[in-house]
């Protein structure tokens, strides 16, 4: 009844916002004749009406839902507050960036009926960061409008930050772009209550499930603003990255519905938990771990499928290899790798729990759920579930924490049993050899931790915030490090070292003034640097305005090419039919050099790269920012568009292949076209991209491609670098041939080719991923031949690497780069490419004449297109 009472007062309130029961907007104070009040009969036949639908609501709601309808009407989650989501609406003179007033975190959870604020730096309630670029001096971020109250009611159906974004629309006018400065401003913001960190595959997802199942936890499960500091700033201190997480990390608890802020982090970030300590002492944190059998036959599925295993991710680092050398194992055996790659996690989260005054905890795989929800929980976390979140917590016992809404039934014990019955016996030979001591000694830890506290207090008091508890910690802890005293020693006060240990050299994103060109950057009248295709006197190594060059003659040799590695484990290690960037240091960069416009200095060095036929990547381009934020708005492009059909290529997969048609005998006999053609107008197109998030790679793709003119000149005014006229981006006007752009949806590839001319592609919106390979390697990836309509394309298909019909193939050598919105990437003439979308994409190119440098391996290859 209370229920009832307080739903049918909720409705009252909307039906005297909406003038049900008379209002007066007749003018003068009068009300209109249209409404006047009804008579006290009418009026009382209406509320009781009303009360019966609202009782009859409340006591036959749908399954589970009775206790968390409790819980919000105690908490006040059913409230509204119109005037608050208008001002949201009007922020940036928007009318619509994200969802409707559905956003429960946008309300304090006391019911508190105050407008959404704006915080200082123009970030409005409710705005969570989801993605960073801390390559500028005051690093860009990107913040959304999160649908966190879809994934509390069932994490498992999105339990990870990439499935909350997809269901969040974070795209174009629904990001609001702003500085890490502006972070540092806000307010009244959560403070992270506890971390999770973990071993992979080990029970941590459903952790973080079973705490975002209380409606008031803010939970972040994978999230990939934090990562991005700890793992891909490799141009930050530690003492930039430590200010960075520590911003980043509070604007994350920006919300007012909440009470507690969770991160679980992904398995790379273990080896960090140093650095997260250092930014956040007094948090404390959990690592997560399992039976070292059950984890390894988690990983590996046998034969093909353990490409992109996790625990393959990293077959490059020496470090693991050396592990295994000094335990008499084969780097090259893949269960012995999986086990020292899971032993190398185990290893940074023991050298985090070494350390006196650690707040970490070893969490095994069966503590799930009652050692958590009973001891972890309350007493090391400070957070007790009521009854009724414990209900909904178990509730997700039941199902696969990353079931993603397939209604997959699960049990903990018989996945247990599930996993020890398949591993073979290499696996557990792996697990005994290589893991077996680290997983040992998490357990010794865990066992001591647990002990003591039971013995020390049985209630709220051991919670590790409180000084008993920490106390117990403590204890735990010192008597760990004086048995470890000399590794101990080591691990110096301030030390970082081997943050991450890459596959490719790290890329160069070089501060201010490091970079030393051949000369100082010669600029002109206005202050502008001029290329080195475009001074007076000077030409072209790669061609020049016409096309030739003498720089062969006159210089003998060109600059290195990045390092290469080989194809195969760039695409072991990252499958391209799974397009979300993994969290791999270095993997955004791979071995390119990167390079802010703005600098000068880091301009003519990357001018000398471009005049050397070298890739390199660059960024702060002004006219490409301006861009961008005009791109990012469905709104803009579909006015720009209008209602004008295009021709939109179509795929029955996520596979796009270009082909040209051919006449006679270059036509092979019954040849058909890998792609269709459908015409639609923009809009159509961009509703099927947006659809296609969650398609799987064997259903129909759109792709849709077009040139800077006709009715689309208007894209040479956007993007005004890339217009035939001599400037850093075109080197040569004469043999440029307009702006080419191209709009793909999340997963789409573009198979393996190359172009001849050079070429300069920026991002306009979300994100490609890019694997290059130099001329060199033409011989290696089985081409079709130049007059076949799929000439200057590999045959085979890479996300499923045939290595018997293709052996050559495993020779080949490559390097790989993820292009984010506002960047741009320089492809050297004759450079094979291919191509994966992330997420919905505008990737426009300019090309501008050919290149010297290749040309006579193209041509030793059976190309060249002089």
């Amino acid at each position: 009844l209370k229920g009832g009472a307080s739903l049918l007062r909720r409705k009252l309130k909307v039906l005297r916002k909406r003038d049900v029961c008379g209002g007066l907007e007749g003018g003068a104070g009068r009300p209109s004749e249209a409404m006047r009040l009804p008579s006290p009969t009418k009026v009382m036949v209406v509320l009781v009406i009303l009360g019966v639908v609202g009782v009859y609501e409340w006591l036959t709601p749908a399954p589970g839902v009775r206790e968390k309808n409790l819980h919000d009407l105690e908490h006040g989650a059913f409230t509204r507050d119109t005037e608050g989501q208008k001002r949201l609406r009007e922020v940036d003179g928007r009318v619509n960036m994200g969802m409707a007033a559905e956003d429960l975190h946008l309300q304090p959870h006391d019911g508190d009926k105050r407008p959404v604020r704006i915080h200082t730096g123009g970030i409005p309630d409710g705005y969570f960061p989801i993605d960073l670029n801390t390559h500028m001096e005051d690093p860009e971020v990107q913040l959304c409008r999160l649908d966190i109250e879809s994934y509390t009611r069932d994490p498992s159906k999105m339990p990870m930050f990439k499935d909350v974004l997809r269901r969040s629309n974070c795209q174009g006018e629904h990001v609001l772009t702003k500085r890490m400065s502006d972070l540092r401003a806000m307010d009244e913001v959560i403070a992270p209550t506890g971390f999770v960190f973990h071993e992979s595959r080990c029970g941590s997802t459903l952790t973080a499930n079973l705490l975002a199942s209380d409606p008031l936890n803010l939970v972040y499960s994978e999230s990939n603003p934090p990562a991005t500091v700890a793992l891909h700033c490799e141009h930050c201190s530690e003492a930039q990255q430590i200010e960075y997480l520590q911003t980043t990390v509070r604007a994350m608890g920006n919300s007012h519905r909440h009470r507690r802020l969770f991160f679980k982090f992904q398995s790379a970030n273990t080896p960090l938990i140093e650095l997260y300590a250092k930014a956040f002492p007094e948090v404390p944190w959990i690592y997560v771990y399992r039976d070292p059998v059950e984890i390894l036959a988690s990983h590996l599925k046998g034969g093909k499928s353990n490409r992109g295993a996790p625990c393959l991710r990293k077959r490059y680092d020496q470090d693991i290899k050396a592990l295994l050398v000094s335990k008499g194992q084969s780097p090259s055996a893949t269960e012995a790798y999986c086990a020292a790659y899971l032993a190398h996690l185990n290893t940074g989260a023991l050298k985090a729990l070494r350390t006196h005054g650690s707040r970490g905890l070893p969490v095994r795989y069966d503590d799930i759920p009652h050692t958590l929800l009973d001891k972890v929980f309350p007493r090391h976390f400070g957070y007790t579930p009521s009854n009724d979140v414990k209900s909904l917590m178990m509730e997700q016992m039941s199902k696969y924490s990353k079931d993603r809404g397939g209604n997959k039934q699960w049990n903990a014990m018989g996945d247990s049993e599930e996993k020890q019955n398949r591993a073979t016996q290499a696996m557990k030979d792996a697990a005994s050899s290589v893991l077996g001591d680290s997983t040992n000694e998490l357990n010794d830890f865990r066992t001591k931790y647990l002990a003591r506290l039971a013995s020390g207090t049985d209630n709220a008091a051991a919670n590790t915030n409180d000084a008993k508890g920490r106390e117990v910690l403590d204890a735990v802890h010192h008597k760990a490090a004086q048995s470890k005293d000399d590794e101990t020693k080591a691990a110096k006060v301030g030390e970082h070292k081997d943050r991450s240990r890459r596959r490719l050299t790290p890329a160069r994103i070089p501060p201010p003034g490091e970079y030393v060109a051949p000369e100082e950057p010669i600029l002109d009248k206005d202050g502008e640097y001029i290329p080195l295709a475009h001074r007076s006197g000077g030409s072209d190594p790669s061609g020049g305005p016409d096309g030739r060059g003498i720089f062969e003659e006159a210089n003998k040799k060109y600059l290195a090419y990045p390092t290469l590695v080989p194809l195969v484990d760039i695409i072991e290690e990252w499958p391209p039919d799974e397009p979300d960037i993994p969290d791999i240091p270095g993997i955004e960069h791979g071995s390119l050099e990167v390079f802010d416009y703005l600098n000068l200095t880091q301009r003519a060095r990357a001018d000398l790269l471009r005049y050397n036929e070298v890739p390199f990547k660059m960024y702060n381009v002004p006219s490409i920012d301006r861009t961008v934020k005009k791109w990012k708005s469905d709104q803009y492009l579909l006015e720009r568009f209008g209602t004008e059909m295009q021709r939109v290529t179509s795929s029955t997969s996520n596979h796009f292949m270009y082909f040209r048609k051919r006449r006679g005998a270059h036509q092979p006999p019954g040849y058909k076209p890998p792609t269709g053609t459908a015409m639609m107008p923009f809009s159509d197109w961009l509703d099927k991209a947006k659809k296609a998030e969650d398609n799987e790679v064997d259903t129909p793709h759109f792709y849709l491609q077009l040139n800077s003119v006709g009715s689309k000149k208007w894209i040479l005014d956007d993007i005004t670098d890339f217009q035939p006229k001599p400037n850093f981006f075109i080197a040569d006007p004469k043999g440029n041939r307009g702006i080419n752009c191209r709009f793909g949806s999340r997963g789409i590839i573009a198979e393996a080719h190359y172009d001849g001319g050079r070429n300069m592609v920026t991002m306009l919106r979300g994100a490609k991923r890019y694997i290059l390979l130099p001329p060199s390697e033409c011989k290696l990836l089985y081409l079709y031949p130049k007059q076949h309509p799929e000439g200057r394309h590999a045959k085979g298909d890479w996300s499923k690497l045939d290595l018997e019909t293709y052996p050559e193939i495993a020779k080949a050598r490559a390097t790989e780069v993820v292009l984010k919105a506002g960047e741009v990437l320089y492809i050297p003439s004759y450079w094979f490419h291919y191509i994966i979308s992330t997420t919905v994409t505008a990737q426009c190119n300019s090309r501008s004449g050919n290149a010297v440098r290749g040309r006579d391996i193209m041509t030793d290859c059976g190309f060249y297109a002089g």
